[in-house]
């Protein structure tokens, strides 16, 4: 997920935004692999389902499915995401990523809602 997180950074994570299922686009989480379902991915959800995705080769229908989300990492040219695997089912999503504790100097939030407040807004 760099540049916004870096290796070594310690970060705060929460659940209950995904029990609750109150995702929402620009959150950052982290999701099992659907390619390495042992590996924990840090990306960012960018898409949900219904919403359209252009030039996507692993989704000819052009739109997210029901159940599934649409997850990038912040470094475009090297991340492997949803543009090379596809969405993925909102199931493998674990984590959300809400507070940067260290470094100190870049410590910081990641979100900006709480996961009382809702899901995803129109």
């Amino acid at each position: 997920m760099y540049p916004t997180i870096h290796d070594g950074d310690l970060v705060v994570a929460e659940r209950l935004s995904v029990t609750l299922r109150n995702l929402r686009r620009g959150d950052i989480v982290g999701a099992l692999s659907p390619t390495q379902p042992q590996q924990l991915l840090c990306k960012r959800l960018t898409r949900m389902e219904y919403d359209r995705v252009n030039n996507c080769q692993v989704l000819p229908t052009g739109r997210i499915p029901k159940g599934h989300v649409y997850l990038e990492g912040d470094n475009t040219f090297l991340s492997t995401d949803s543009r090379m695997f596809g969405p993925v089912p909102e199931g493998l999503v674990q984590i959300r990523l809400v507070l940067r504790v260290w470094p100190l100097s870049r410590a910081g939030w990641l979100s900006s809602h709480w996961f009382w407040q809702g899901g995803d807004q129109p």
